[in-house]
């Protein structure tokens, strides 16, 4: 076996809301006067602290100068940007009549001061200098002013949690004996979060990628390996099928159930697939008309990593 790399393995678990599509003002630099901004969605270009920052402000449909609305800030998940922001309060902004504040994170990315982080952006600054203008402009009650975040790694370490209550095994034991065991995966290691001990099913589990490979074969094969059955086939299924569409994502065309959906395109051919992403470049892609998986690990926690490029500059004209 080839020296063991560090996969982290982010699965992102979000119920998004889609919005319909509508018109957007064009981007402004340093906005300063209020007849700039109007109902529905507002992009701006502002510079703080020597860096240009994107923000988005939307504005309910029937906003009335003269009426306090309460603001919802929405900070978008590490690695993402504000686009989910946008589609997760965009429909509740109108009905629940408040204002939602998307700002996109330099280097998509908050710095909270840990050393994993790229960004060594002042978004605490950032954010409150956003706040004093706005107030300069809108009404905005000030004893209602809210801030909500988007976290890959949270719901999914719930949901370990979750599978640790229904079964009365703590994760690690869990997926050991019904998944790794089964397709003969013994060299790995979960990590634990502290000081919960709550076991880190968002990522960092110590795996190789012929490993990997194993668990992209078998979601290829149905649930199914050397003939014996893994997982049901009804799940493989729905776990793997539309659930959401996600036309606003450069990476995937739709989400399922901690799966992604993409379609690539060559020689005019549309070829469908699915995708398990994590941060930086770690993905594991099964494309079921070539019987095949792909499997990636990387280390592109800044920029976009090129699995998607690969893919379809190099793997797919190699194949048809």
């Amino acid at each position: 076996m080839s020296t063991q790399r560090t996969v982290n393995i982010f699965f992102a678990l979000c119920l998004l809301f889609i919005i319909s599509c509508r018109e957007r003002t064009p981007a402004i630099v340093d906005p300063i006067i209020v007849t700039t901004l109007r109902p529905g969605f507002n992009e701006f270009e502002m510079e703080f602290d020597g860096l240009m920052r994107d923000i988005t402000v939307q504005l309910p449909v029937g906003f009335q100068q003269e009426t306090f609305y309460p603001v919802v800030f929405f900070f978008h998940g590490l690695g993402g940007n504000k686009g989910f922001g946008e589609s997760v309060l965009g429909r509740l902004v109108d009905e629940e009549n408040f204002i939602g504040i998307y700002p996109q994170g330099h280097l998509n990315s908050w710095n909270t001061g840990g050393n994993e982080i790229p960004s060594t952006a002042d978004d605490v600054g950032l954010t409150l200098h956003i706040l004093n203008w706005f107030k300069t402009e809108i009404s905005v009650d000030e004893d209602r002013i809210y801030s909500m975040g988007y976290s890959n790694g949270g719901a999914v370490d719930l949901l370990g949690e979750i599978v640790r209550i229904a079964s009365g095994m703590r994760v690690d034991a869990f997926s050991g004996q019904y998944l790794f065991a089964p397709l003969g995966i013994t060299n790995y290691q979960w990590q634990t979060l502290r000081p919960s001990g709550i076991i880190a099913t968002h990522g960092d589990i110590y795996i190789s990628p012929q490993d990997l490979a194993k668990f992209g074969y078998l979601f290829l094969n149905n649930g199914v390996w050397n003939g014996n059955r893994v997982i049901s086939k009804a799940w493989v299924k729905k776990s793997t099928e539309e659930f959401i569409s996600l036309p606003f994502l450069s990476w995937a065309d739709a989400y399922g159930y901690l799966w992604w959906q993409k379609i690539y395109s060559h020689n005019n051919q549309a070829i469908e697939s699915i995708k398990a992403i994590g941060w930086g470049g770690q993905e594991v892609i099964i494309i079921r008309d070539l019987n095949m998986v792909v499997v990636f690990t990387g280390a592109n926690y800044v920029s976009d990593p090129p699995c998607d490029e690969i893919i379809v500059r190099f793997i797919l004209p190699a194949l048809l």
